[in-house]
């Protein structure tokens, strides 16, 4: 999803982190609230939190070979969240 706002929108590294960020924000605030009522859902938002957190922090450290795989495929894969959390 931000892959495709950062290319269709042209944002300064700064707007992508930012953008990564209060997504992982809005994702953590939606699964605390089901915590109680729908763990899976819970479990599937806070997972999504993380990974808007390794994207922020990809962009961020300028992890440019990360950077590129995703831009080149146009997506995200767990392989490269991996690689990025290994690599810092």
């Amino acid at each position: 999803m931000t892959s495709m706002l950062s290319k269709n929108c042209d944002l300064s590294l700064r707007g992508e982190v930012n953008t990564h960020l209060e997504l992982a924000f809005r994702f953590f605030e939606e699964g605390v609230k089901v915590v109680d009522k729908d763990p899976i859902q819970a479990n599937e938002k806070l997972y999504k939190s993380i990974e808007e957190c390794v994207k922020a922090c990809v962009k961020f450290l300028q992890m440019e070979d990360i950077i590129e795989r995703v831009r080149s495929r146009g997506r995200w894969t767990v392989t490269d969240l991996e690689k990025a959390v290994q690599k810092y």
